[in-house]
């Protein structure tokens, strides 16, 4: 799966990998994909797939006729959709995230599975998953790992692309969110409640909400409720769907 992110328009923000079936959160790049050349498109394709004699042609550093560059030219366009556009498409159940709320509350959700599941006791045992991930390449090398959207931090204008909070309220936030979701332990929630609550104005009870059952509580979408009306034009639809976050 990471290296398939490497290919594809395609950031992962987070993952799961459980027994039997693996949880994903992703952002297609698009901006990514239209800024790439015809050169670029055609060696992340032959990654994946043997090319045609054109495009093995394209990369010698043939001179091709007019009818044969029109033809590669459509072909490579082709492919520039797919490598964006069809990372999973239509074969897995999938939820939009409209806003910054539905999107770290998915993340929150899918890296807490291992912890939800009995498997892990921490996020940090948790094996194969991105949180994991993440806090050994910063223990390591004190870097975000390459392979994940990194997070950049606060919001802010011209910042980098990426995950709009920072790095470390991520993590208090879901062990804070842990702690406070396991029946089958002894314990109780700190008062004190990690900034990114704070900052995003979700209640105790919406977070709650958001991270236990985050797949049945949104069928298509995630996020609030002036989110969708921004992007419900875009895929012809008039009725609210249910359970969207006030706001």
């Amino acid at each position: 799966m990471l290296w398939l992110g490497e290919i594809f328009a395609i950031d992962i923000c987070a993952y799961a990998v459980m027994t039997n079936h693996v949880h994903v959160v992703l952002h297609v790049n698009l901006r990514q994909s239209e800024q790439w050349s015809m050169e670029e498109v055609i060696t992340r394709w032959h990654r994946l797939y043997k090319g045609v004699p054109l495009s093995h042609r394209y990369l010698n550093g043939d001179r091709f006729s007019p009818a044969e560059e029109k033809i590669l030219m459509t072909l490579v366009e082709q492919w520039r959709e797919t490598l964006t556009c069809r990372f999973w498409e239509g074969r897995f159940k999938s939820q939009a995230l409209l806003d910054e709320k539905a999107l770290i509350a998915g993340m929150a959700y899918v890296d807490l599975n291992p912890v939800r599941a009995n498997i892990a006791a921490t996020p940090e045992t948790s094996d194969h998953t991105s949180i994991q991930k993440r806090i050994l390449s910063i223990q390591n090398n004190r870097q975000q790992p390459s392979e994940l959207m990194p997070f950049v931090g606060h919001i802010k204008q011209e910042m980098p692309e990426g995950i709009p909070f920072p790095f470390k309220d991520y993590l208090e936030l879901v062990d804070w969110t842990g702690r406070a979701m396991r029946e089958d332990k002894p314990g109780f929630i700190d008062n004190q409640q990690p900034p990114i609550l704070t900052r995003l104005d979700i209640s105790e009870a919406q977070w709650h909400r958001l991270t236990q059952r985050f797949e049945k509580q949104f069928k298509c979408f995630a996020g609030q409720k002036s989110s969708f009306e921004k992007i419900k034009d875009c895929f012809n639809l008039n009725r609210m769907p249910p359970n969207l976050l006030a706001g």
